[in-house]
């Protein structure tokens, strides 16, 4: 193990994008997606992006630089 890095109870998807560096995890428990900086191992600040109940998963673009998130529970 190189780093732990403190992030939401429950804890579902990661991704990564290793253009930018930066490590994407979904948290259901606080509906948000908690950012990390891979080169410092630290969260960013703001450390979260809210989203959607229920987000389970994450994928990012590395040409964009876009995050997708998916959902457990419908929005709307």
């Amino acid at each position: 193990m190189v780093s732990t890095i403190p992030v939401g109870p429950i804890t579902n998807g990661i991704a990564v994008n290793e253009a930018t560096n930066m490590i994407y995890v979904t948290s259901t428990s606080t509906n948000s997606v908690y950012v990390i900086d891979g080169s410092s191992n630290t969260l960013t600040d703001p450390p979260t992006i809210s989203v959607s109940s229920g987000p389970t998963g994450v994928s990012v673009n590395p040409v964009t630089n876009t995050i997708y998130v998916n959902h457990s529970v419908p929005s709307g």
